[in-house]
């Protein structure tokens, strides 16, 4: 009667690389939670500094398919969160003068988007907060060519068996921005037919 095979002893270094990526899986997770949770922070900050249901914003004449505010506000959470995602993939990069300047221009991306929520519907000034809409779509593709640079892999080794990967980190990264970007666009041209049919 044949007896069960022993199962593999696992070495020493081998418990050593497990750990250690186990605890990268577990940072990873932990930034990514973060990542979302800070964009989605200063997504609430645009939802409070933009008020949508105010009377001026409900009056003014609106193309055929911009948008209900509330479906309007749930698209920016939305792209909120998929940026986050791409926040993450720089925070998870190798500290380099790339990467602090893609969460520089990460951060900008807040910064305009609230300067543009205070401009139109705080200061009511549709043109103006054309032109900041202008500024942030331009930044966010800026900020989206940064990322992927960023984030980007280093050189594989001549020796090193090469990886079947279909999008490296710094594709994938960069490909989360791409929502904000399209949304960003959409609200651009809203923003353009509310300055032309007012």
């Amino acid at each position: 009667m044949l007896g069960k095979k022993p199962k593999p002893e696992i070495t020493t270094v081998e418990q050593q690389m497990l750990a250690l990526a186990s605890k990268r899986r577990s940072q990873r997770a932990r930034r990514l939670c973060l990542s979302v949770a800070i964009s989605m922070a200063a997504a609430c900050v645009f939802m409070m500094l933009s008020n949508q249901a105010s009377p001026w914003y409900m009056d003014l004449v609106k193309p055929f398919f911009a948008l209900p505010p509330v479906i309007n506000s749930l698209g920016w959470l939305a792209v909120h969160a998929s940026a986050g995602v791409a926040l993450a993939a720089v925070l998870d990069a190798p500290r380099t003068a790339l990467c602090r300047a893609a969460f520089a221009h990460m951060a900008f991306l807040a910064l305009a988007q609230w300067a543009f929520a205070v401009v139109f519907y705080r200061l009511y000034a549709p043109a103006i907060g054309f032109l900041l809409l202008g500024i942030l779509l331009f930044a966010a593709f800026i900020a989206a060519g940064t990322v992927r640079k960023a984030t980007a892999p280093p050189p594989p080794d001549e020796n090193a068996v090469p990886e079947n990967q279909t999008f490296s980190r710094g594709e994938w990264g960069a490909a989360f921005l791409l929502p904000y970007i399209i949304w960003t666009g959409y609200t651009l041209i809203v923003q353009y037919c509310i300055v032309i049919f007012n």
